[in-house]
Order: structure tokens, then C-alpha cells, then sequence
């Protein structure tokens, strides 16, 4: 083989890369798939915890008053601030920008009664009072962007209130102590923001509330001092009136914490937020 058949082939052969490096060249461009974008959504089942400061106050009026004392300590309203835990339990559905949902839970009794400094008239006694645990139970509606929401809540709540009196120097027990259930209602707000996402079991959202709790008035009869008239026999006058309306109000600033599914049907996995 000569030198010009060695010739002939380089040039074919740099013809053919030439060709192969044009034809490369010429394809459409595919790029990458963008990475993933972090997408949020509120809807799920949460249970959760919660850290509360509270104010309760108590609305006592005798029934019928003593007309001894007429506008002398009669009727009047005392409570005190308060301290406590609760749990809260539901379920929310995130549609585009806004949140569905309904909660349920229990607000911590009060650790100690209020104490007003007179009983009536009786200025040797003081008026007591206490609720117990506070049931709660309602809907919420929220407005969602990104990791954050902000909502509006309201329903119904129970209580059981106990009124009594004591002596100004203590050393006695309770007098003429009576408990009632007191059903009402709720309302209030807050804002929640989702901490964590995609993890291993479920989301961690964190938040803040307020709850205003408004209970009825319900009509305690005591009768007198160590004395037990039948149920619903109030014995007014010959009781030395202690008969009375109790009625009460509850407000409740609370820090919370969720721990919520990714959407329904299972734990864990991402789920696209609707935003």
C-alpha cells in the first residue's frame, strides 16, 4: 500500500468524523429534570398537645337574694388566672388557598378555686369556685400559604362548676358545696406553621391559639348549712339564703403542637400541596 492509498484513507476518515461530530451536534438539547420543589399541605388526621394560660371568671347572684343584704353583696363576679395542659384531636381537608376542618379536646381543670372575700352578707365566709376539665368539640376554617395558615374556630363546650363557702380563717370544710354541669359554646383563632415535612411518619406542625368559652347560668340549691333538700327542691328563705345562679367564662391562650398524616390514607410520603 502506497502513500497515496494511506492518504485517501485519512482524508475519509476525517470526512466521516466530521460528519458523526455535525449529526451529534444537531440533536435537540434534553436537559435535566428540575429538582424536586418542597409542596406543603395541611390536610390530614392530627393528634396534639397543648401548654395553656388561662383566665376564669365566675358569675354568682343568690337566688332569691336576702333581704337583709338588698344591693349589699347580692350578685357579683371574681375569678383568677390559671395555668395548665391539654390534648386536642381532628381532621382537616386544604383546598387550594383554604382549610376545612373540625377539632375536638380537653382544657386542663383549674388547679385552685377562685376566691371572693365575702358570702352575701356574711363577711366571715368566703364565696369559692372551680370548673372542672373543659370539654370542647367544633369547626374550623383557615386560609393556607405555603408552611403557614391562619384560621377562625367555634362550637360547642361542657363544664362542671363547683361553688362553696369557707370560712374567713379557714379550719373548716366546705359549706352549703354544690356542682352543676354548665354546657355552652366557643370561639376564637389562631396561626399554625408546618415545621417539618416528608418525614418518616407524619408532618410536626406548631402553633398558636385563643378560645373564649361562654357557659350557661344554672340554679344551684344548697339549702342551709349541713342540710340536703331533695334534688330540685330549693329551699330559699329556710336555707338561709344560699340558693344561687352560677355562671361562668373561660379564656384560654394556648402554644401547640400536631403531629399530623401527609395527606389521608396512609402515614408518611409527600403530598402535593394545593396552593
Amino acid at each position: 500500500m502506497n502513500r497515496t492509498t494511506f492518504g485517501l484513507l485519512g482524508v475519509s476518515a476525517l470526512l466521516f468524523g466530521s460528519l458523526n461530530v455535525a449529526s451529534a451536534a444537531d440533536l435537540p438539547y434534553k436537559a435535566p429534570p428540575p429538582p424536586p420543589v418542597d409542596t406543603y399541605t395541611f390536610s390530614g388526621i392530627y393528634v396534639g398537645l397543648s401548654v395553656e394560660d388561662s383566665h376564669d371568671k365566675f358569675n354568682w347572684a343568690f337566688n332569691p337574694p336576702n333581704p337583709a343584704g338588698i344591693g349589699i353583696n347580692q350578685a357579683y363576679s371574681f375569678g383568677h388566672d390559671d395555668y395548665g395542659a391539654d390534648w386536642h384531636i381532628g381532621l382537616q381537608y386544604q383546598w387550594n388557598f383554604v382549610v376545612f376542618g373540625v377539632e375536638g379536646g380537653e382544657i386542663s381543670a383549674t388547679n385552685k378555686p377562685a376566691i371572693n372575700p365575702f358570702f352575701g352578707v356574711n363577711n366571715a365566709e368566703l364565696s369559692n369556685a372551680g370548673r372542672t376539665a373543659i370539654e370542647f368539640a367544633g369547626g374550623r376554617l383557615g386560609l393556607a400559604w405555603n408552611r403557614f395558615m391562619v384560621y377562625g374556630t367555634g362550637g360547642w363546650a361542657h363544664t362542671s362548676i363547683d361553688s362553696f363557702g369557707t370560712p374567713v380563717g379557714g379550719g373548716l370544710p366546705e359549706q352549703v358545696a354544690q356542682t352543676n354541669g354548665h354546657s355552652g359554646s366557643f370561639y376564637g383563632g389562631g396561626i399554625e406553621y408546618l415545621v417539618s415535612h416528608a418525614s418518616a411518619c407524619c408532618d410536626i406542625v406548631v402553633g398558636a391559639d385563643y378560645k373564649h368559652f361562654n357557659f350557661n347560668t344554672t340554679y344551684d340549691c344548697v339549702g342551709a348549712a349541713n342540710l340536703n333538700p331533695p334534688v330540685g327542691v330549693c329551699l330559699g328563705a329556710a336555707g338561709g339564703y344560699n340558693d344561687r345562679n352560677i355562671g361562668a367564662s373561660t379564656d384560654v391562650i394556648s402554644a401547640r403542637i400536631s403531629f399530623k398524616t401527609q395527606g389521608f390514607g396512609y402515614w408518611g410520603g409527600p403530598v402535593a400541596a394545593r396552593y
